[in-house]
């Protein structure tokens, strides 16, 4: 009998159990590879961030920011306690006492009391301007510091986030290119062992190969430190166990999640 009659055969002494046994296998199989694709989709985008998210998350995290935020709070208070020199000054007072004895047309103790105020406005002071001044310059630097800080950690934020998406990008097209370079390196061998070529052609296969495993490791060095880089613009704590920031574009982020 031919290849194909003894397969016939074969497909044909199978039970009609196991074969009702394979098709229900085949809509199980479907559903855990749908399965399997959307949690490697979840966890991909998981700790995937934009650039909209790592600006706005710059801004409310970063402790260069905070810092430059509580400054300036610190600063608006103490020009009110500046300016409070000019601000009039009320004093109220309530004197009370007991009166005893017997006069006149009076008998028995008796209590009393005399409310009386105070109001004080300071009409010329020589320290007054200096000291207005003073609280305003304290604030106008103040928002100096916030502005520079703002805009110094938007910008270290915003760069690593593109050396992130650059050197991964980076890492991944050695990585292909190293996987090329390998199955080449399978196949110089193969036509090597067959006799087809030299042992020259089959070395400069395996050399141009491993030339790639350091340039894919100083790639993966500088794309993790691009990441602490934005952790750090985040405010986000390396040493917390927290997962560091992936770099995405939101059509990355859009494409994964569908």
């Amino acid at each position: 009998h031919s290849a194909s009659g003894r397969m016939l055969q074969a497909g044909s002494l199978c039970s009609p159990e196991l074969s009702a046994h394979y098709e229900c296998e085949r809509p199980i199989w479907k559903l855990t590879r749908l399965i399997l694709i959307l949690a490697a989709g979840w966890v991909h985008t998981a700790g995937a961030v934009t650039l909209e998210t790592v600006l706005q998350t710059t801004l409310e995290k970063n402790p260069a920011i905070q810092e430059a935020k509580s400054g300036l709070e610190q600063a608006v208070g103490q020009r009110l306690v500046f300016r409070s020199v000019v601000l009039p000054r009320a004093e109220v007072g309530v004197p009370a006492g007991v009166q005893g004895g017997h006069r006149a047309g009076e008998s028995g103790i008796k209590g009393f009391a005399i409310g009386r105020g105070n109001l004080t406005q300071t009409l010329f002071n020589a320290g007054l301007p200096s000291s207005l001044r003073r609280g305003d310059i304290e604030v106008l630097i103040a928002q100096q510091q916030l502005n520079v800080a703002v805009v110094e950690q938007l910008h270290a934020a915003r760069l690593a986030f593109y050396t992130a998406l650059y050197t991964r990008s980076l890492e991944s097209v050695r990585e292909e290119q190293r996987q090329r370079l390998r199955e080449n390196v399978a196949t110089q061998k193969n036509r090597y062992e067959a006799g087809l070529v030299n042992r020259g052609a089959f070395a400069s296969a395996t050399v141009q190969a491993s030339e790639l495993d350091p340039q894919i490791e100083s790639t993966h060095r500088w794309y993790l430190d691009a990441q602490l880089k934005l952790a750090e613009a985040m405010g986000i704590n390396p040493a917390a166990k927290a997962s560091l920031p992936e770099a995405e574009t939101a059509r990355s982020i859009s494409r994964c999640v569908t």
